[in-house]
């Protein structure tokens, strides 16, 4: 009897101990899912996902959705971009691995189609009166253009966890890209030329210097 009251006392004391260690791995977050906030305000809309795997050391890849966003109806942009890097990151609290200041270098890939401003001789078909004469004329005009670009960054940012659920996410980068498809266009088309959905840069040279940043929030689980 004193055997079976003494089993059943242990067994008591290992489902405790059990049942706290995984309360203890449950309040400890290591994913997220983010949407960068203001990315739909420049044409496309961008994804993220972080995983936390060693100390002090998270995995974070994106997926950007070009045209999924304002200004479609201007540039008609369609496309993807990737991007994923590696957080070092800094002073963060024991319980929140997703917590803290951080340095990120990252690849950043893009691919997309849009609408850019050129200048030159304009065929017309007809003259303002509506007779039928084919004449040139020096004009600005539209063509869709593909564009690929490989570039290299890297972030500095800080990552706030708040309420254990709620990621906010802020980060600044600088970089070099690469543009496989440069094209030389007519002026700053509402500010678009060099924006390449995910960076700004010179679109219209192979090498350019590159700059990124985000607000990006999300949920943790």
């Amino acid at each position: 009897m004193k055997k079976l009251l003494l089993f059943i006392f242990l067994t008591i004391l290992s489902l405790n101990g059990f049942s706290q260690d995984t309360a203890y791995v449950k309040k400890i977050k290591l994913n997220s899912i983010k949407v960068n906030l203001s990315s739909p305000l420049y044409g496309f809309t961008q994804f993220t996902y972080e995983r936390h795997l060693f100390e002090k050391l998270n995995l974070e890849v994106g997926v950007g959705i070009i045209g999924l966003g304002d200004y479609y109806d201007v540039f008609h942009q369609k496309g993807l971009n990737f991007r994923g890097g590696v957080k070092f990151i800094f002073w963060h609290e024991k319980e929140k691995l997703l917590k803290g200041f951080y340095l990120k270098p990252e690849l950043f890939f893009s691919g997309y189609n849009k609408d850019i401003l050129k200048y030159g001789q304009v065929a017309h078909e007809t003259t303002d009166h509506g007779e039928p004469y084919i004449y040139y004329v020096d004009e600005y005009y539209r063509i869709p253009h593909t564009f690929y670009n490989l570039a290299a960054v890297f972030n500095i940012g800080y990552q706030f966890l708040l309420w254990n659920i709620v990621t906010l996410d802020f980060n600044f980068g600088v970089g070099i890209n690469y543009c496989f498809t440069p094209i030389e266009q007519a002026i700053d088309f509402f500010l678009d030329r060099g924006f390449i959905y995910g960076l700004y840069t010179n679109d219209e040279t192979h090498f350019a210097p590159a700059l990124s940043r985000s607000v990006k929030l999300g949920i943790a689980f």
